[in-house]
């Protein structure tokens, strides 16, 4: 986890054998501290339910994620609500 405004280091936390980043994310936001105004990004990897949750309920903070199609649905469900939308010019 890094802050990209200051270019400091945050947090890591060490991926084990047999296993990915996917349940890494929630134990290192869990790790940090209370910092306020917090939007963590991240690749569609990480487009995950306990992550979200662990980022909005617990820590209060925002989330952005990319999105691709290895969400069942969750990529087509953005994209229908953005083509729905009226948009001002």
């Amino acid at each position: 986890m890094v802050t990209h405004r200051l270019r400091l280091t945050l947090g890591q936390v060490a991926i084990e054998d047999k296993s990915n980043e996917i349940p890494a994310l929630p134990q290192l936001i869990r790790s940090l501290p209370a910092f306020e105004k917090v939007l963590v990004t991240a690749d569609a990897m990480h487009c995950q339910q306990e992550s979200s949750r662990v980022i909005t309920q617990e820590r209060g903070w925002d989330y952005l994620w990319g999105l691709k199609g290895n969400q069942s649905g969750i990529l087509q469900c953005a994209e229908n609500l953005i083509a729905n939308q009226a948009f001002p010019p």
